[in-house]
């Protein structure tokens, strides 16, 4: 019998690939878009750091690349706040994008070797989903991660979630397209493990520490989305 079909990396049929090519591509469509209640503001964007600075490469896990990176002498602990990535939501780092769309990726959590092929495959083929709508990574050789631990929550009941969440920006880079029409893609990377229970209490504390729905900062962002996708389910859940 022959063996099942393989690229060179090891990773899954591209009849896996496809389905979720259908299904996150639909979603660029018809995603419902949170529209902003505060003025917009224009000018050049305020400096700020690279937000980006965990070496991984497009295959690897995103999870074992921040565990690794926290060990480097050169982290820079001020870029992985929750600010950092509420800047990032509201426009106030450097992109052109008028909109962005929040994406949150459940992927299984642990260490061992399945685990970590299934999170390379499912982030391979959402890069390529990504790719095919003519996203390109804003850094292909590093992602983000911001801290969720030094977020004062306002809730009575604090639900626990990871304290790291990785992420990826994607800008619009489609030949004979701009950037400018097309929103800006930041993908989040959730260990549905640590999800598993009050899923929808912890989803909803990831977007208030985010601050997508209230925030002081100036908003430069005509509209703001965010939806969870759960690869296993095949379910987009709005939050």
């Amino acid at each position: 019998m022959p063996d099942k079909e393989k690229d060179g990396l090891g990773l899954p049929p591209i009849s896996s690939v496809v389905i979720i090519l259908v299904v996150i591509g639909a979603v660029f469509f018809n995603i419902q878009r949170l529209k902003s209640s505060r003025p917009i503001v224009t000018g050049p964007s305020e400096h700020m750091l690279f937000t980006e600075d965990v070496h991984a490469r497009l295959w690897q896990d995103p999870f074992n690349a921040v565990y690794k990176h926290e060990g480097d002498s050169s982290l820079h602990d001020g870029i992985h706040s929750h600010h950092t990535v509420a800047n990032i939501i509201y426009g106030n780092e450097e992109s052109s994008s008028k909109d962005i769309q929040i994406i949150g990726v459940m992927v299984e959590g642990g260490h061992y070797f399945e685990n970590v092929e299934q999170k390379r495959r499912r982030r391979y083929a959402v890069v390529s989903a990504l790719n095919v709508s003519g996203y390109k990574p804003k850094d292909a050789q590093k992602i983000g991660f911001f801290l969720t631990s030094d977020h004062k929550s306002k809730n009575i009941k604090k639900f626990e979630i990871p304290e790291r969440i990785p992420y990826e920006l994607f800008e619009y880079k489609k030949q004979g397209g701009s950037s400018k029409d097309k929103p800006l893609i930041l993908l989040l990377w959730l260990d549905e493990e640590l999800f598993g229970n009050y899923f929808f209490s912890k989803l909803n504390k990831l977007t208030e520490v985010m601050h997508l729905n209230q925030s002081s900062l100036p908003d430069r962002r005509e509209t703001r989305s965010y939806k969870t996708y759960n690869p296993r389910a095949g379910i987009f859940y709005n939050t």
